[in-house]
């Protein structure tokens, strides 16, 4: 088991400006992982965000927001809106080294 901190602590949506200054932080505090929310994919700067885990020996996990726009239970756009968006989330995780992505994917809406 390790500890974590999800940044929602101090805000939401994650933005790499925000919140990369405060890794130092969480590993002070002792934590072993951090986790965000991917709300707006384009404010996480991926090269900025590994670099800044790598420096604080910090791991990471994403949660995926899905929501009833992205259900992945219903055999339609919506379904497929779902895949898309977790295709990006699962290229995310691989861009910053996350091991771990979750949330709630079906029955949400």
């Amino acid at each position: 088991m390790k500890i974590g901190v999800n940044l929602w602590i101090w805000d939401a949506p994650f933005d790499s400006r925000k919140h990369l200054p405060l890794l130092p932080k969480v590993r002070a505090w002792g934590a072993e992982v951090i986790e965000f929310a991917v709300e707006q994919e384009t404010v996480v700067d991926t090269s900025a965000l590994r670099r800044g885990l790598n420096d604080e020996g910090l791991g990471c996990s994403v949660v995926g927001l899905f929501g009833a726009a992205r259900d992945l239970s219903l055999d339609n756009s919506t379904a497929e809106a779902g895949l898309a968006y977790a295709k990006q989330c699962m290229d995310l995780c691989a861009e910053v080294g996350a091991q771990v992505f979750t949330g709630a994917v079906v029955g949400v809406g």
